[in-house]
């Protein structure tokens, strides 16, 4: 996949067509759109369409044999080739030709003989249901990517279940045991989220962590990615408003907690008639002063 030039075929803005997107991938990346310095051009040719789910796509491409990266022999019978198809759920339904990609179902290569494949006019072939002129290498080979599914259940778990049963732990039951192991566990899980979170960024284009300095490519990015952007946003302050009222109140209370505060708490509750002294009562003369004796 490092370094190959791809065809990549998605329903287009109308949903009944399809775009065709020449890419090159710098790794087991999602492939961007290629943009060659030289005069070239692929185009679709009729017929191309979408029928009961099925696309059927008839291309080419002039001056497409060499690339930055790359090249390919015209002359060869048993040329290299890869492929890749899915997810099912997914219909991009764009024009653009850098729409944004998720990571294939299954993959598989195959070769193919270069001198049928090129020259103009070429025809379609008569039977689709069969392989012409290529050999596939063995079968597909099935793949799935459960880290983004992983990420959003760490990151949602913790936010949503996790940190607020330690505050009921805290604030409602006053298990404060409870309370600091339930936050424990939260901040571990957080941190894995956040953790496969980066490692997925630098395998998709719209959070590649090279485009933007926020991890978010906002030139391009969809209203899903900005959306995200502002969820975390919010969390955030939220989480940072509540930490400075916990603390601001623990900080009052502490002045109540210091041992003179005690020991005047237990005195003002120790008097004979409570917080009230009768009127027919007169505190005496301090000792340390006694009677005034005269001159």
């Amino acid at each position: 996949m490092k370094n190959a030039f791809m065809f990549i075929v998605y329903t287009n803005k109308s949903g009944k067509n399809v775009t065709l997107s020449p890419r090159v991938a710098t790794g087991h990346v999602e492939p961007s759109e290629y943009r060659s310095p030289v005069n070239w051009s692929p185009e679709l040719l009729p017929p191309t369409d979408i029928s009961d789910g099925r696309y059927r796509v008839t291309g080419i491409c002039h001056n497409c044999q060499q690339w930055d990266r790359g090249t390919i022999d015209f002359n060869s019978t048993s040329q290299p080739m890869i492929y890749a198809v899915g997810p099912d759920d997914l219909n991009l339904n764009s024009d653009s030709r850098n729409a944004g990609l998720r990571r294939h179902d299954y993959w598989g290569s195959f070769r193919i003989n270069m001198q049928t494949a090129t020259g103009d006019n070429l025809p379609w072939p008569p039977d689709t249901s069969r392989t012409s002129n290529a050999t596939e290498n063995g079968r597909p080979h099935n793949d799935h990517e459960y880290a983004s599914g992983l990420h959003g259940i760490a990151m949602a778990g913790t936010f949503v279940v996790i940190l607020p049963v330690g505050a009921l732990y805290l604030r409602t039951m006053r298990k404060i045991r409870w309370h600091w192991i339930t936050q424990t566990i939260g901040i571990i899980v957080l941190v894995i989220g956040a953790a496969l979170g980066l490692s997925l960024s630098h395998f998709y284009n719209r959070t590649s962590l090279t485009s933007d300095i926020s991890g978010f490519n906002l030139a391009s990015a969809s209203r899903h990615n900005i959306g995200y952007g502002i969820v975390i946003a919010v969390v955030f302050l939220i989480l940072a408003g509540a930490y400075f009222l916990q603390m601001r109140r623990r900080r009052h209370r502490e002045v109540y907690e210091t041992p003179a505060a005690r020991n005047f708490q237990s005195a003002y509750s120790s008097q004979p008639y409570g917080n009230d002294i009768p009127l027919d009562q007169r505190a005496g003369p301090p000792p340390a002063y006694g009677r005034p004796v005269g001159i």
